[in-house]
């Protein structure tokens, strides 16, 4: 279902950068150097399709783009070339059929339809309800899980170190737990005692 869907390649991107669904939403053709590999993020859109200004100044960001993610965006931009109004001022990356922007709300309730219908059609996995702005949320956690240094995660998101720290201090102690049973396991190795384990 997900390949297939005409979302797909917004669902990669966004997942990949952990965006708001608004800035995901107001890339343009424009904030993308694709021999750089960089993709800017300079503006989002409303739920109105207006332009916004970012959430905060760290919020407008340059970011790396993954070598996996190039053909994929090379197909979204020859695509909403393709359908997207030629009379249009800003030229979006992501269009719908008819060549018009999303906005976050459209985006959103596509995500939730298509975890629907998946819910629906199979009798071997159910996905729990996830929101555009989970997509976020999970970028972060995994991110913070895998060893991602807090600074990186924060400037990937657009976020300050302390809103990173605050939201995802859960997230942050269990991997300082992780952490101290690596480093005792690692010093004490067959030493320690399998009792203690609770």
């Amino acid at each position: 279902y997900t390949l297939n869907d005409s979302y797909y390649i917004m669902f990669l991107v966004h997942s990949t950068f952990g965006m708001r669904p608004g800035e995901i939403c107001g890339i343009g053709l424009y904030d993308l150097v694709l021999q750089s590999r960089l993709l800017t993020l300079n503006y989002g859109l409303d739920k109105k399709k207006r332009f916004t200004d970012l959430k905060n100044t760290g919020a407008q960001r340059t970011l790396k783009i993954p070598k996996a993610l190039i053909q994929p965006i090379k197909k979204q931009i020859e695509y909403s070339n393709n359908v997207r109004d030629k009379t249009l001022e800003y030229p979006f990356l992501f269009v719908l059929d008819n060549g018009g922007a999303i906005n976050p709300d459209t985006y959103t309730q596509h995500l939730e339809r298509l975890i629907g219908r998946i819910n629906n059609d199979s009798k071997d996995i159910q996905i729990k309800p996830i929101t555009a702005y989970g997509l976020r949320h999970t970028f972060a956690t995994i991110s913070i899980l895998k060893g991602v240094h807090i600074k990186v995660v924060a400037e990937v998101m657009g976020d300050t170190v302390e809103t990173v720290m605050t939201n995802y201090a859960h997230i942050i102690a269990q991997v300082t737990n992780d952490s101290l049973e690596l480093m005792a396991n690692t010093i004490l190795g067959n030493l320690s005692d399998p009792e203690d384990e609770d």
